[in-house]
């Protein structure tokens, strides 16, 4: 079994459904490549009378747990962790769709290493829109009006930054769970999830935290955005913040904690406190602006930025508007140490990715949905 997807789930029957449902359509793979692990945290109702019969091309594996005081997202991907049979792990949320070449997007970041944390994005989609809806035309369209709704936030962040996660400081900062694949030999060896974090969110921010101390390396695979049916927003309260910063309390000695937490907070709205994110620290003397228009040229377009990332001082642009060979990937894994690399996928860019000021609304108005 090479890939099991451990999915929690708490009271959303009908949206678990339609989640199911569109892994039976994973182009190339079957029942001896992968299984489904599902992990109910206590529904009320009858969660697998409803969903049964759903898994015609997988194995699925339903898993009940007794809702109690310990009951966690953390505490419930662990169980899924445990009861998984695949090499690497898919953790996506209840309210996830994926399109039917997302694992094959797996097996080409695999075949560069074992060692990756795989993070896939999402796209806001209504559910009647879903089935008849092709992801990037309906990205592209939102990236040119800068429709934040259909959006979420770390496609306007790395439109900010890059979407080459080796040229942020803070590589494992925007781990998020709800579309991220890694092998579960690096999950099971620091421990899985912290089941410390109670309230609402961090505990991934936290896994990707341990994983990047772990020498694990991430990559961004925007082919493997995933759609995500809205909903309202669950009123959960507090979050964990306070404990997240408690216990990596040597991390913020060395960043402002209201920076390094920007994610979450209002400041994220200031453009200005971007820069301390991008990895290189030296001054920029030269910048390099590279255009990939032809896929003959890639070996080529693949010499020129090794050339440049031996230069000191020097920001290399790379503008993909191709998307179609292993440029996204090869890039992320060059490991530069002298020069800053950024890499922009072109259907990902955003009409104006300077106006932050919406960002507050799409992540905090309860009345946005999600």
């Amino acid at each position: 079994m090479k890939y099991s997807f451990v999915i929690p789930t708490y009271n959303k029957k009908e949206y678990l459904k339609k989640t199911l449902e569109a892994l039976n359509n994973l182009s190339g793979y079957t029942r001896e490549n992968y299984e489904v692990v599902v992990v109910d945290d206590g529904s009320p109702g009858e969660v697998f009378e409803f969903i049964k019969g759903v898994n015609r091309n997988y194995r699925l594996n339903y898993v009940y747990l007794e809702r109690c005081e310990d009951s966690c997202r953390a505490r419930t991907r662990n169980y899924g962790i445990r009861a998984a049979r695949g090499e690497y792990i898919v953790f996506i949320d209840d309210d996830i769709v994926v399109n039917n070449d997302y694992l094959k997007e797996a097996d080409r970041c695999y075949g560069f290493s074992h060692n990756l944390v795989i993070i896939g994005m999402r796209l806001h989609c209504p559910s009647e829109l879903i089935a008849g809806t092709s992801r990037k035309e309906y990205r592209i369209t939102a990236c040119r009006k800068g429709d934040t709704n259909v959006m979420e936030v770390r496609h306007l962040i790395y439109n900010r930054l890059s979407y080459n996660l080796d040229a942020h400081k803070y590589p494992w900062m925007l781990t998020f769970s709800g579309n991220l694949v890694v092998s579960r030999k690096l999950v099971l060896d620091i421990g899985g999830f912290d089941e410390n974090f109670k309230k609402w969110g961090f505990e991934d921010m936290d896994l990707g935290y341990r994983l990047f101390r772990a020498g694990a390396q991430f990559v961004i695979n925007s082919k493997m955005e995933a759609f995500h049916q809205p909903h309202p927003r669950s009123p959960e309260g507090e979050n964990n913040s306070d404990y997240f910063v408690k216990k990596w309390e040597n991390l913020f000695k060395e960043t402002d904690p209201d920076t390094l937490l920007l994610l979450y907070d209002i400041g994220f709205n200031n453009p200005n406190l971007l820069p301390p994110f991008r990895k290189y620290p030296g001054k920029i003397y030269n910048k390099v602006t590279i255009e990939f228009r032809k896929e003959s040229e890639l070996e080529s377009v693949k010499k020129r930025i090794l050339q440049l990332s031996r230069k000191k001082g020097t920001e290399v642009i790379v503008n993909d508007y191709c998307e179609n060979t292993d440029l996204d990937i090869w890039v992320q894994l060059l490991k530069v140490k002298n020069a800053s690399i950024s890499y922009f996928p072109q259907s990902l860019k955003i009409s104006d990715p300077t106006n932050f000021s919406i960002l507050k609304e799409v992540m905090f108005d309860d009345k946005v949905l999600w």
